[in-house]
């Protein structure tokens, strides 16, 4: 009669054994397919949630006489490059980019956002002055159901000083989802004492009708 140790022995001789009688290519597609799943867990899946109204009033009250505006292709890059140094594999992947703002909100920035592949997301019209909270609203709703149905999340950006976000850093983060807060200018307290990580958006000035990076 085998001991507990002997059976371990020959279970573990029996694996080898068989894995060894496998054609080479087998291995070999076996191996890369492995290979590729590692990579596929090691690559940062991104969610970038922007609170419209917060960004471009923020913006409009710093600079009146010189249209300071995002540069959203730079806060995506921003974003990649986030995701892809605390990636073991160097790479980061952005599943989801969103503007939400106000039905009656029409962003001057419309064309860039577009183009720079962000996706805006209008809220229906709200009663009594509640425009922007409904806002508000649907951003967090919003990207809560991504989370929940989203294969994977690592990181989430989100783009605004508002405080109102807390709960949604904090259901992220009760997720294991690591939460970035852009700051526009000086976030809410709420969001400063949270211990989030908090980097700056990226913007561009005009003057003279010419850009320049601020």
């Amino acid at each position: 009669m085998c001991s507990k140790d002997d059976k371990t022995t020959k279970k573990s001789k029996g694996l080898l054994y068989y894995l060894k009688m496998l054609p080479e290519a087998l291995i070999q597609e076996f191996m890369e397919w492995m290979e590729n799943r590692i990579n596929s867990r090691s690559t940062k899946n991104i969610v970038i949630a922007i609170d419209g109204e917060n960004v471009e009033s923020t913006l409009k009250n710093l600079d009146l006489r010189t249209s300071t505006k995002p540069d959203w292709r730079a806060l995506k890059e921003l974003c990649l490059q986030v995701g892809r140094e605390r990636s073991t594999a160097g790479q980061g992947e952005i599943i989801s980019a969103r503007f939400f703002t106000p039905d009656k909100m029409i962003s001057p920035n419309r064309d860039d956002i577009y183009r720079n592949g962000i996706e805006i997301c209008f809220s229906p019209a709200g009663k009594e002055g509640k425009d922007m909270n409904r806002s508000d609203h649907e951003m967090i709703d919003s990207t809560r159901r991504l989370i929940e149905i989203a294969k994977r999340v690592d990181i989430l950006f989100i783009v605004s000083d508002d405080g109102d976000f807390l709960r949604l850093a904090n259901f992220a983060r009760d997720r294991g989802i690591q939460v970035i807060i852009v700051s526009v200018k000086n976030p809410n307290n709420e969001l400063d004492e949270a211990g989030l990580e908090i980097i700056q958006l990226p913007t561009i000035k005009k003057t003279n009708d010419a850009f320049a990076f601020v």
